[in-house]
């Protein structure tokens, strides 16, 4: 048998070594791209503040001795009220304080006019010009019980006047001229106004009507309309109109002295203070079918708070000392608010 010599393998150190390196630079370079990726993924991940499914970020109030949340109100401020349906909402962040029934459907009545005159404002840039009453809107309303603001057929009217009368007096006829000169008809105009209510998001209000004429299928909530008065407050006019007390109109030949006239909320209260709250402004409204409804809103150590109230009933039986039961409401919640806050 032949006789086979092994061969003998030299190990050369510096190809090792030259080996070695190679393979840690190239774990290095795994790592660091590992690193990015993950980076990258992190940031496109939804936050954990996120909805589930959804792009809208949960928003996390930041609570002051003057921005009450849910959590922070450990006081009932909406017992005893005469209203079946409350929501309290911080006018500034829009975060819901307390509610009862709030989220559910209800007849507005008049405080439909909220959502009329935001509409309007968004579509009219002069208000000092005018418009011409026709003879359409009083046939329209000759069969309803609707308020009237005083203005006359044929009578040609700044639209300026035309808003402070449907907000401050209620007046149906003015409704219908403004729903007229932005769109042409009340029923064009009423596609605008649930067309706001879907920009808004809200699911629970659909109107029929731009004066709160009832309708079954014309509704809101509390909740959706504290939302259309929280975006009303935004446009400078509207809160202007809203908060105005007491509004001259001018003399012309159809009115020699002109009309006046006073603010259907203001009337129902014998001061605008309630116990460290001022009562700024609102809106009230009132049907059988709806009883007494009101939203607005009020100032407490120079934050702002919005109440809107549907369904005021007297309760059977009971002498009451005041008729206008949506602003006795709105005085009570306000006090209890200011005296939580106040530490009183």
């Amino acid at each position: 048998m032949a006789n086979y010599r092994k061969k003998r393998i030299k190990i050369n150190s510096k190809g090792i070594a030259f080996l070695a390196a190679v393979v840690l630079v190239i774990i290095l370079v795994i790592l660091l791209i590992s690193k990015i990726i993950s980076s990258i993924a992190s940031k496109d991940a939804p936050d954990d503040k996120e909805i589930s499914g959804s792009s809208t970020p949960v928003t996390e109030t930041v609570i002051t001795e003057t921005e009450p949340s849910t959590t922070t109100i450990d006081v009932d401020l909406l017992s005893g009220l005469y209203s079946t349906n409350v929501l309290l909402m911080d006018a500034e962040d829009g975060s819901v304080i307390q509610e009862i029934n709030g989220y559910e459907r209800a007849y507005p009545a008049s405080v439909t006019k909220i959502m009329t005159a935001l509409v309007f404002l968004e579509n009219v840039d002069d208000l000092d010009q005018t418009y011409t009453m026709t003879s359409d809107i009083y046939d329209a309303l000759y069969y309803q019980d609707l308020a009237s603001a005083g203005f006359e057929k044929d009578e040609v009217v700044p639209l300026r006047d035309l808003l402070y009368g449907a907000m401050l007096k209620s007046g149906a006829e003015c409704c219908l001229a403004m729903a007229n000169y932005v769109a042409g008809s009340e029923s064009a105009f009423v596609d605008l106004m649930n067309q706001k209510a879907d920009e808004l998001g809200l699911q629970d209000t659909h109107f029929m009507n731009t004066t709160g004429a009832h309708n079954a299928d014309h509704y809101s909530s509390c909740y959706d309309m504290a939302v259309i008065l929280r975006e009303g407050l935004k446009n400078d006019t509207f809160r202007e109109v809203i908060s105005t007390e007491e509004y001259a109109v001018a003399a012309s030949e159809t009115h020699p002295e002109g009309i006046f006239f006073y603010n259907n909320f203001f009337l129902g209260l014998y001061t605008n203070e309630a116990g460290g709250a001022t009562l700024l402004g609102g809106k009230t409204g009132y049907t059988s079918e709806a009883g007494q409804c009101l939203a607005s809103y009020c100032e407490i150590n120079g934050h702002e708070y919005i109440l809107v109230t549907f369904g005021a009933v007297a309760p059977e039986g009971e002498v009451l000392t005041t008729s206008n039961l949506h602003t006795a409401d709105a005085r009570t919640v306000y006090e209890r608010l200011a005296a939580y806050i106040n530490g009183n």
